[in-house]
């Protein structure tokens, strides 16, 4: 939850979630209104097998189906994306695009996150192949993940250096020659 005490925003739960919320109201977003509008109705939780996550929201005429996850889990599953003029099929060089401006944001220290969503009729079934659709991308997320300031500097360069997959190359941002300490 993003809280306002004394004139401060404070995050309260999960880090991740916070940062998507203070996107949102940086973008003129008003979470406790979207809330109301689109109440989440059911979840599939981040999985470190699909590495992504879904909720769903009811609206008037179905369910929206928000995912965020690794962009290379998303990327594959998204043959539409959202522009400014609406949705539009996804092209290779679009997908190429993507793909360098994450890489170039993992330089920049930034944990990369996609985003994306799919409009349903109704909440499938959360076990079954209707919970996993084709998506809409909507876009890349960047976040600094800093280290819990409690941990021992030992502690957080050893943190820092176990980034992987296809977006390592912040790891090779924040790396330093103490981070071999285990």
């Amino acid at each position: 939850a993003l809280e306002e005490i004394d004139g401060f925003w404070t995050v309260r739960g999960d880090p991740t979630e916070g940062a998507l919320l203070v996107l949102g109201r940086k973008a003129g977003l008003d979470p406790e209104a979207l809330h109301q509008e689109f109440p989440r109705v059911a979840e599939i939780p981040f999985s470190s097998e699909t590495k992504r996550m879904s909720t769903f929201h009811q609206e008037s005429d179905g369910v929206l189906m928000y995912v965020k996850g690794a962009p290379e889990s998303l990327l594959p599953r998204s043959p539409m994306m959202l522009t400014a003029q609406g949705e539009r099929p996804m092209t290779a060089m679009d997908r190429e695009a993507v793909q360098h401006r994450g890489a170039e944001m993992a330089q920049e220290a930034l944990r990369v996150l996609g985003l994306a969503y799919r409009r349903l009729p109704e909440v499938p079934d959360l076990e079954s192949e209707e919970a996993d659709p084709e998506l809409v991308w909507v876009g890349l997320a960047g976040m600094i993940d800093p280290a819990r300031p409690d941990w021992p500097e030992r502690d957080r360069l050893v943190v820092s250096e176990r980034i992987s997959g296809p977006l390592s190359d912040t790891a090779s941002l924040t790396r330093s020659p103490a981070s071999s300490v285990r």
